[in-house]
């Protein structure tokens, strides 16, 4: 299995951005996997409460 912060690992830095991020993907691909793990880090840097 990848690691879930390599699959998307600009999602951070646009949401620093202030993009708007949409992920797209087949069902069980692990999209909400990864969004879980940018919501834990983006919380975890004290800049943002996801």
């Amino acid at each position: 299995m990848i690691p879930a912060e390599s699959r998307l690992p600009e999602a951070p830095r646009l949401v620093e951005q202030m993009c708007c991020v949409v992920v797209h993907a087949l069902r069980q691909t692990g999209k909400t996997t990864v969004l879980r793990t940018v919501a834990e880090r983006l919380t975890a840097s004290g800049r943002h409460a996801v």
